[in-house]
């Protein structure tokens, strides 16, 4: 995951996009991404960066990957094969 509170922080201090690529190897579109935030929270000072938590910080990056994952349902590895032998065995 990129590291959106060095992108926010560099974004405050008025460096462009293109500084932000170069320095932290990021996409436009996670730079764009952190700008959209930015704009939406209301963030204008370092400081109320600093101050929010790893947590504040990842809810404002949601992508919903998280609650796919949640209900990952694991394969039974040792079911398949044994359904597969027996369909060979036919």
């Amino acid at each position: 995951m990129a590291d959106y509170r060095k992108i926010m922080l560099l974004l405050l201090q008025g460096r462009s996009y293109r500084q932000v690529h170069t320095l932290l190897n990021c996409s436009h579109r996670t730079i764009s991404k952190a700008r959209q935030v930015l704009d939406e929270q209301g963030f204008t000072t370092q400081a109320q960066l600093k101050e929010l938590s790893d947590e504040d910080l990842e809810r404002c990056f949601t992508d919903g990957r998280r609650a796919v994952s949640a209900s990952f349902v694991p394969i039974d590895i040792e079911a398949v094969i044994k359904a597969a032998l027996q369909v060979l065995a036919w």
